[in-house]
């Protein structure tokens, strides 16, 4: 319980992050494509380049 919300709260171990140490990093949350579809959710899978985001700059080829 806790003092600033009136209810307990609770984990959802299928959403939890997770990440792997290396160059450039690499992390993930909740269920892979594979296992999503094996439970009949339906899956979209969408890439987006990420290389103009100010974090990604100092990984920028050149």
């Amino acid at each position: 319980m806790s003092a600033l919300v009136p209810h307990s709260g609770t984990a959802d171990n299928e959403a939890a992050p997770s990440v792997v140490f290396i160059d450039p990093e690499v992390a993930s949350v909740g269920l892979t494509v594979l296992e999503a579809e094996r439970t009949g959710h339906a899956v979209e899978v969408v890439d987006d380049e990420i290389g103009h985001l100010a974090g990604a700059l100092p990984y920028r080829p050149g």
